[in-house]
């Protein structure tokens, strides 16, 4: 099995084996993988079984977890350089960094597992001590405009729309007139 990985390791660059892969009287490497993890955890490994997997740079981590990990650094990054550069941590949530990473919806994401109380501890002292802004107090909605017209009816007056620009226009000659 080390000589296989040693070829993918050299073919990829990593050892993310696809579940499908199963050589020819190896099984699958993926759960194979798996299972070098689940021992190593219980101490079932010797040195040299885990040197030759950390030769190719091995990802003893949970998967998933470290992505996460990652993801969240990535994060924490970006929102530390948007406060640097604005003097805050309130982020507009159509708000995108240069990269193209769209900030303003991680940190939507962030509140809203805050509000559902599913944020570790660690997260939110970290979070805290950029000074993170955990609700924003939004003005209230303002009513509908409307016009009055000649016959005493009301009428209102969508906004953001030409077709409702029209409208207004049109309504208001007739008020004039």
């Amino acid at each position: 099995r080390i000589a296989f990985l040693r070829k993918f390791y050299e073919e990829h660059g990593h050892l993310r084996v696809p579940q499908s892969l199963k050589p020819n009287g190896l099984g699958s490497i993926y759960l194979w993988l798996g299972d070098q993890k689940k021992r190593r955890v219980a101490g079932l490994l010797s040195d040299e079984e885990i040197a030759n997997l950390d030769q190719f740079e091995f990802i003893w981590e949970n998967e998933n977890e470290l992505i996460k990990s990652e993801s969240w650094q990535k994060f924490l990054a970006a929102l530390i350089e948007f406060k640097e550069s604005t003097g805050t941590c309130i982020v507009p949530s159509e708000y995108r960094t240069e990269s193209n990473y769209g900030l303003g919806a991680v940190v939507a994401k962030y509140r809203g597992l805050y509000k559902k109380n599913e944020l570790t501890k660690e997260k939110v002292d970290e979070l805290n001590a950029i000074g993170f802004v955990w609700e924003i107090s939004r003005p209230k909605k303002f009513s509908t405009p409307k016009i009055i017209l000649p016959d005493g009816t009301e009428q209102k007056i969508e906004r953001r729309t030409d077709r409702n620009w029209e409208r207004f226009i049109t309504a208001l000659k007739v008020y004039k007139a």
